[in-house]
């Protein structure tokens, strides 16, 4: 028997032990929850956070045992790249694999709020901040201060007062003004806005008396 026959023989059992504690090991990293615990944690993923930092975020929450072994899974998952920025609500009961998959999937909190009609731009940004969505001050200025393009008269506005449509949305909470301003603009634009070019055909109207044909 060759040297290196009787070396493979010595060492087989060493290294299939240690594949077996690896897998063990492993195996409580990646799919054994950190407790059974039900009650959710909210936490929030920011843009551009890397494999690194959300596994300090989940740690630091007690969402998974180590930010290293949570690292190391989105490395062999490929999925670094494909993890939504975010609030999530998350539950110690869910292993890291679990968790990877809602991050992954951008199953974030959302919080349905209703806009009445006839509601002014302010009434509007103390709603938001009243359900925890965005910060009323900020929305209000953010909102004065924007600009939008409607493509059927090639013409710009200035200021959303009049603009945002009324309607239910569903919203993340704690988001930017822009985010938050950004599907009620839409709907209007998508709804609203052709009506109005042509309106605007028919009766000779102005862009800048847009907000008043339904105030």
């Amino acid at each position: 028997m060759s040297k290196l026959l009787k070396w493979a023989f010595i060492l087989f059992p060493f290294f299939l032990l240690l594949g077996l504690l690896s897998l063990t090991y492993f195996s409580r990293e990646f799919l054994t929850p950190v407790s059974e615990q039900q009650q959710a944690v909210r936490v929030v993923i920011s843009p551009g956070m890397g494999g690194a930092e959300i596994g300090q975020v989940l740690e630091s929450n007690a969402l998974v045992r180590h930010a290293w072994s949570f690292r190391l899974l989105v490395r062999l998952t490929k999925t670094g790249s494909r993890i939504k920025a975010g609030t999530y609500d998350l539950s110690p009961s869910q292993n890291a694999y679990d968790l990877l998959k809602k991050l992954v999937s951008g199953d974030v909190v959302q919080i349905r709020i209703t806009i009445p009609e006839g509601y002014t731009l302010q009434q509007i940004a103390r709603l938001l901040q009243a359900k925890g969505i965005s910060d009323a001050s900020q929305f209000e200025e953010k909102a004065k201060e924007a600009t939008f393009f409607i493509p059927e008269t090639g013409e710009s506005i200035t200021g959303l007062e009049g603009f945002l449509f009324p309607d239910t949305y569903d919203l993340s909470p704690n988001i930017t003004p822009e985010e938050a301003y950004a599907p009620m603009l839409k709907r209007f634009q998508d709804l609203v806005t052709p009506f109005l070019s042509e309106i605007q055909k028919k009766n000779g109207f102005e862009t800048n008396h847009y907000a008043g044909v339904f105030d």
